[in-house]
């Protein structure tokens, strides 16, 4: 409505449509540095918490390989020895002395040159030698030098019954499990046995260890296994080697080494090596990067450890009685979050002084004791 001088009228409390209203240029760069800010802030957020993530994760891993480590070690030792008795007395034990049919040991190893008790070990350096000599079973493995090695031997399986002996091998009679060609092409497997198989006969009071030469079913359906040329010789001890039949069993002879060496990936692992068929080394713990032992050794037989040795000590092994083992357990990748020190830190693993590499990689030690059976009670 126009007033009395024809102008339009301004209405109280209505802004002039023509007028727009907008951000200043001031205001949106204002806006701006405030998101920056914010974004800027939940991104360190992220990264902080992604990093925090990766440490946690790989702490995890390393306590979880721990316990996976001690108790393959420990479920192995506390089975060592044992040759088909609950409780042997004065079990009288026959092998080659072989590295594969050393059964009379039901623990063996090979000490690091450098890393005995007191001793100052760089990993990565230093003498990739052992003592005693690793065997040449061993030596072609690419085990890590600096790191011990450990050799347990037993029967496996459950015991066959046999019906009679002979001066050339067992029959044994009742259901066999057989496996057509589980051996080769031409041969079937019996009960998981093939020729040239470690084999242990035991009755408790004579235990002998032989290689299988041949084994097959008769026409009588009876499995006949032969032991091979070695046993019968000039300087047999028992050339019929007579068993009580009543109580014999035939078992799987069985020697398990276990050591570190590096994956595919590149990374220290634990590793075994198991005496049969098979010559290559199974990987079953990654991050492994270094395995120390030291041996109870029962020098008066009380059953109680005298003193805890390694074995470049000269060791009586038939004296061990319990075994300890320390482990490097290591992440797999570097630790973002972690800062490298200007030294790196000494890891003490059974008294050994271990250097690592100076980096961002974390690591953990771990140890156990684990009591062997009773070898003679």
């Amino acid at each position: 409505m126009p007033d009395i001088h024809g102008a339009p009228m301004k209405i109280p409390g209505h802004a002039n449509s023509a007028q727009q209203y907008g951000f200043t240029l001031v205001e949106m760069l204002v806006a701006l540095a405030v998101g920056v800010i914010v974004f800027a802030g939940i991104g360190q957020v992220f990264i902080s918490t992604k990093r925090t993530s990766i440490t946690q994760d790989e702490s995890s891993l390393i306590q979880e390989n721990s316990r996976y480590a001690a108790h393959l070690l420990a479920s192995e030792l506390r089975h060592a020895g044992y040759l088909g008795c609950g409780s042997p007395t004065n079990l009288e034990v026959i092998s080659t002395g072989d590295f594969a049919d050393n059964f009379t040991l039901a623990v063996s190893g090979y000490e690091a040159a450098g890393t005995a008790p007191g001793d100052e070990y760089t990993l990565g350096g230093g003498s990739s030698s052992w003592n005693p000599v690793l065997p040449n079973e061993l030596s072609s493995k690419g085990i890590i030098a600096g790191s011990d090695v450990i050799v347990i031997r037993r029967a496996k399986k459950a015991g066959l019954e046999f019906f009679e002996q002979n001066e050339n091998g067992f029959v044994i009679t009742g259901p066999k499990e057989k496996t057509s060609k589980g051996c080769s092409e031409t041969q079937d497997s019996y009960f998981g046995l093939c020729p040239n198989d470690m084999a242990i006969i035991s009755d408790c009071i004579n235990a002998r260890s032989f290689k299988i030469d041949t084994l097959y079913e008769n026409g009588d359906g009876d499995l006949q296994i032969y032991h091979n040329a070695n046993w019968g010789g000039p300087a047999d001890l028992d050339i019929k080697n007579h068993f009580n039949k009543k109580y014999s069993r035939l078992f799987t002879g069985y020697t398990v080494s276990f050591f570190i060496r590096k994956n595919s990936n590149n990374i220290p692992s634990l590793y075994r090596l198991i005496s049969d068929r098979s010559p290559a080394a199974e990987e079953l713990v990654e991050g492994v990067e270094n395995m120390q032992i030291l041996y109870g050794i029962d020098s008066d037989g009380d059953g109680t450890v005298n003193q805890y040795l390694p074995a470049s000590n000269a060791l009586d092994f038939s004296q061990v009685i319990s075994v300890r083992i320390a482990l490097l357990l290591r992440s797999a990748r570097s630790l973002p979050n972690r800062t490298k020190p200007e030294t790196a830190p000494v890891m003490e693993l059974l008294s050994a002084r271990i250097t690592p590499a100076n980096d961002t990689i974390l690591r953990r030690v771990f140890d156990t004791t684990v009591q062997l059976r009773d070898q003679g009670s």
